[in-house]
């Protein structure tokens, strides 16, 4: 089981966070920490930007442990309260962006299609991301 799968299935994180402790986290906190996406979104791409962050095979992801879909599908929606509250994310360019797409890829990979669709069509249907996310959205929801 990759850190991944272990994290999902409420382990602890290289800085000692949980799911818990990211599903309690203000909005505030959530916006200015930029570790926590990685690992309450895995999906099998290494992150640019965090060299700690886990990832995990298509296979692992394919067969998550039922209390791990549980918990990320929590995930999930804490992270449409967090951009529901939000316009920051509305904005042509914006940081969440790339968030965003690795929460589609993650849901891609885990096989949960239903969500992944649900949630593309939240985030497309706000007016000002800009095409180039849309195209990045586009490629990482599952047709």
């Amino acid at each position: 089981m990759s850190r991944a799968t272990e994290f999902l299935c409420g382990g602890v994180n290289a800085d000692g966070r949980t799911v818990e402790t990211l599903l309690h986290a203000s909005d505030a906190w959530l916006e200015h920490h930029h570790d926590w996406v990685q690992w309450a979104f895995p999906n099998q791409d290494p992150s640019f930007f965090n060299d700690e962050a886990p990832v995990w095979t298509a296979e692992e992801a394919a067969s998550l442990p039922p209390v791990a879909v549980e918990n990320l599908l929590r995930l999930l929606s804490r992270f449409v309260r967090f951009l529901d509250r939000s316009d920051d994310w509305r904005a042509p360019s914006d940081h969440n962006h790339a968030r965003i797409t690795r929460v589609l890829l993650c849901l891609r990979d885990a096989g949960r299609h239903a969500e992944a669709r649900e949630f593309y069509a939240f985030v497309t249907a706000a007016p000002e991301p800009g095409e180039r996310s849309r195209r990045f959205w586009r490629g990482a929801h599952p047709e």
